[in-house]
């Protein structure tokens, strides 16, 4: 039995002391208090990149997403080789074939219990502080040093404007907003904020995100917030939905939170949830009400303009089918508008495709239905674009079969053979939303290939000509979407919106021990599995440039399509 399990039921409960300050004189004491930030707000001067972007591209959204800060991901962690240490986030993928928050929490709180037992006997009395130091410790160590300062210069530097930053929703739990739910730490207030919620994961309440954010916006780049781990769970089977759920209640689409959590294969994760017959979709209503919305509010206050858009939930119930659409369009759709009414008007909403029930055909009829169509320029509609999978752009003949780079520079563009390429994304282009206005951009999308890495001999690993054209086509094609849509939107504006690559960094060469706390570069960079997936490896390599050095404006992007745009690679040779 973990650790956890003993903690989280009371055992051995630790209410830390709360260090609040009384709100300022004359603020609404109703609302909730936040951290301010321990980040200096000191905003610079675009880089020559970002000016370059503004001159060229006013209003697109050339991003990156912060993948593996703040949610974690298995994949994103592993390493072929020891050390392996998983509270340290040292992942051996032969023996943790999942891992996500809820795993990370477990295995801080083992380890800092195991290492505040080797010290014990020099104690007369438990000293709980003491036992859970490590842990708090290391998850700091991680949020603050992952995406660090010369990261996002580099970013910067590269001309990213926008950053979508993936949460999960223990940044914005708190012991207010169900006082008879148990917490096994209290969340503390401080320069370190720590606690564990009723669901046992570590949380740094909204403080490390409020850093981020400021880091962000002192360097130009807008925020959208993207909730990417929902309670409950609502994508089956996932290691980004923050714990491993089974496609049946309990999880976020049906049962009570006291219920727990499904577990695959059988049984539940438990929680000390109070009994009082709330559904994991009303935990998150309350806290994208009570939460959320006053967050954003508090952040624009303090960085004007700084979040820019909210997106509601990543890939929902994902190839499953559990989720109504009802269900779906509760927590989405119908929510986003409850929320529409206590945010700025600037600030938008983002939906995200990838149900089975609640198809992109069915949102887009809600959208341009009443009472949702009066709101059209704050719905932000969200596709994640991969060609890593077998899917789009595959050509298969007797004698091998590929990928079409001419379909991948295509692929969903009217007026092109591919224009339906990708189908969620179809859905909404037989609507006609972009042509009526309504703004769509690419929340996800790499250079990775896996469906060519077993024609990769002797390696099997991604090759660096591939990474290179993958990128090339599909920034061309985003570009050309930006192009097509221009005048769309409101103000002239294109419906096309942006992308956000995924991701900016990976973690295979990164270790949490905060007596390490590093590392950023990696002396073999493309000898691992997803390398080609971290963008601040394909900057380094020069295999995705600045589109200052391509060349690539409105006015000449035509002239290099041939260039970018031809070609094949082999796909399927082998086990996938």
């Amino acid at each position: 039995m973990f650790a956890l399990s003993t903690i989280a039921f009371g055992l051995f409960a630790f209410v830390a002391v709360v260090e609040g300050r009384e709100p300022p004189a004359g603020s609404d004491k109703s609302r909730p208090r936040f951290p301010t930030p321990t980040v200096p707000k000191l905003r610079q001067s675009q880089t020559a990149e970002q000016q370059w972007m503004q001159h060229h591209w006013p209003g697109y959204h050339n991003g990156v997403n912060l993948g593996g800060h703040l949610v974690i991901e298995n994949w994103m962690f592993m390493r072929p080789e020891p050390p392996f240490n998983k509270a340290n986030l040292q992942l051996d993928y032969a023996k943790m074939p999942m891992f996500n928050n809820h795993m990370w929490s477990e295995a801080l709180i083992n380890a800092s219990m195991i290492q505040n037992d080797r010290h014990q006997h020099l104690r007369s009395h438990l000293d709980y502080d003491r036992m859970y130091a490590t842990a708090f410790d290391t998850m700091w160590c991680h949020l603050e040093e992952y995406y660090n300062d010369a990261l996002l210069d580099e970013f910067a530097e590269y001309g990213i404007n926008s950053v979508r930053v993936p949460v999960g929703y223990w940044i914005f739990d708190d012991p207010e907003l169900y006082p008879d739910d148990q917490w096994t730490v209290e969340l503390t207030r401080g320069l370190r904020p720590r606690g564990i919620n009723p669901d046992g994961l570590l949380t740094p309440g909204t403080l490390a995100l409020t850093n981020v954010i400021v880091k962000l916006w002192n360097r130009n780049m807008k925020v959208m917030l993207d909730m990417h781990a929902l309670p409950g769970c609502s994508t089956p089977f996932q290691s980004y939905a923050g714990i491993q759920c089974d496609d049946a209640a309990p999880n976020f689409w049906g049962g009570l939170a006291e219920e727990g959590v499904s577990k695959p294969g059988g049984g539940v994760h438990p929680n000390t949830r109070a009994k009082d017959g709330k559904t994991w979709a009303d935990v998150y209503r309350k806290i994208a009400l009570e939460r959320v919305v006053p967050y954003v509010e508090f952040i624009n206050e303090i960085l004007p303009g700084a979040v820019v858009a909210y997106e509601m939930m990543n890939e929902p119930d994902l190839l499953y089918h559990d989720a109504s659409a009802e269900a779906v369009r509760a927590s989405t759709v119908e929510l986003s508008k409850d929320m529409m009414q206590s945010v700025d008007e600037a600030v938008a909403f983002g939906l995200n495709d990838g149900t089975e029930n609640y198809n992109s055909t069915l949102m887009a009829e809600d959208l341009l239905s009443e009472p949702y169509r009066d709101h059209k320029d704050r719905y932000w509609l969200d596709i994640h674009h991969y060609f890593n999978w077998p899917a789009m752009c595959n050509v298969h003949s007797e004698e091998n079969s590929t990928i079409s780079i001419p379909c991948v520079c295509e692929a969903n563009l009217p007026g092109t053979p591919h224009q339906h390429e990708g189908g969620a994304w179809t859905g909404y282009m037989k609507m006609d939303l972009l042509e009526q206005g309504y703004r769509l951009y690419i929340g996800e999308w790499s250079a990775g290939l896996q469906v060519a890495r077993s024609c990769n001999n002797p390696t099997r690993l991604p090759n660096p000509k591939q990474a290179q054209v993958m990128w090339r086509a599909q920034k061309l094609s985003f570009l050309s979407q930006y192009l097509h849509y221009k005048g769309r939107a409101a103000h002239e504006q294109s419906s096309f919106l942006g992308d956000f690559y995924w991701a900016g960094r990976m973690g295979n060469n990164w270790n949490a021990d905060p007596s390490v706390c590093c590392c950023h570069q990696d002396s073999d960079w493309v000898d691992f599995e997803w390398w080609d997936w971290s963008l601040i490896n394909l900057i380094r390599l020069g295999l995705a440039k600045p589109l200052s050095q391509l060349g690539w404006t409105p006015e000449t992007l035509g002239q290099h399509k041939e260039a970018t745009c031809s070609g094949s690679f082999l796909i399927d040779c082998g086990p996938f």
